[in-house]
């Protein structure tokens, strides 16, 4: 047994000695978190709750960097293509998966970055119409948008985010033909059904909660297995016969690919303990969210996983 533990210590020794010397000091100047959306957003509020935390773990200040276009493109390309030293790191989110069926990227999705933590998921989101359409349920939504294709519109925050690609999946999955209505932001598309020019939308309760629960809009079904805890008296799309319909939005650091280990798995630790305090919670709560932990392995293979099951519900779009 003492020849393993010897072992055991000489291999870790081996590996600190194998890391680079600016991994092992890391970090030694302020860290820079990119943001790929304006001043904010969910992902904009989400950083600087990380930032506030995370810097006086690293004993390092955090800079929250807002780059926003091109759907969360822009920024994310900048940290793609920054030096793999960790002192650049990105917030991203579900944008990042879809992103190769929207946008002509110069970096890949996958291959470009190295996943850190995911920080937290959204809660499901809502489909939701404005309650001048007789529709009471999903399935009486189906039936009306069937009895009149082409004739009901979706509105969403902009080609390729997360409501736009939510509603996708939504009407593919449910048969029906709609048209999209692309707004900038969530905010102008929510107005527009209130003001009755577009019929439905596929948002998160963090959007919708002052109008479901005024009565200004109406929710048909939550896009999820499970209902939400913040309207649990609405059902599933499940429960009304739409299987696999799963629309959450979530949040996770990613640094450019070949970041040094030694540094991810730094950054991991002391995110996961951010992760763990009761002021994390209670922003994220704010936000409509919940925490989520997946090492960084873990991780990867999600945004893997969400890359393959965007393919065929994106797959008619042309990219920009």
């Amino acid at each position: 047994m003492r020849l393993y533990g010897n072992l055991g210590i000489m291999a870790g020794a081996m590996l600190a000695l194998a890391a680079p010397s600016s991994a092992l000091e890391y970090p030694t100047k302020p860290v820079r978190l990119v943001v790929p959306f304006p001043p904010g957003a969910a992902n904009d509020t989400l950083a600087r709750i990380v930032a506030t935390e995370l810097g006086p773990r690293l004993g390092k200040q955090i800079i929250v960097d807002n780059r926003p276009g091109a759907g969360g493109m822009i920024g994310t390309e900048h940290v793609a293509t920054s030096a793999p030293d960790g002192y650049t790191l990105l917030i991203t989110s579900t944008a990042l998966t879809t992103s190769r069926y929207v946008y002509k990227l110069k970096f890949d999705p996958e291959k470009s970055f190295a996943p850190v933590s995911m920080l937290a998921i959204a809660d499901p989101a809502f489909i939701a119409i404005n309650p001048a359409l007789p529709a009471k349920n999903i399935q009486e939504f189906i039936a009306l948008a069937k009895a009149k294709p082409g004739q009901l519109y979706m509105a969403h925050s902009g080609i390729g985010t997360f409501l736009h690609t939510s509603g996708l999946l939504f009407a593919k999955s449910a048969g029906i033909n709609v048209v999209d209505v692309p707004f900038k932001g969530a905010g102008p598309a929510i107005q527009n059904i209130l003001g009755g020019d577009s019929h439905f939308i596929v948002v998160g309760y963090s959007s919708l909660g002052p109008f479901l629960s005024s009565g200004r809009l109406r929710a048909l079904g939550v896009a999820s297995d499970k209902r939400s805890r913040y309207m649990p008296d609405v059902p599933t799309l499940a429960e009304q016969g739409l299987q696999g319909v799963k629309a959450a939005n979530w949040f996770g650091i990613i640094a450019p690919a070949g970041t040094p280990q030694a540094i991810v798995q730094r950054l991991h630790k002391e995110l996961a303990a951010v992760q763990d305090l009761p002021s994390f919670k209670t922003g994220v709560d704010k936000l409509g969210s919940e925490p989520w932990k997946l090492n960084p392995e873990e991780f990867r293979e999600m945004i893997a996983s969400e890359i393959r099951k965007w393919e065929p519900i994106l797959a008619g779009i042309k990219p920009r």
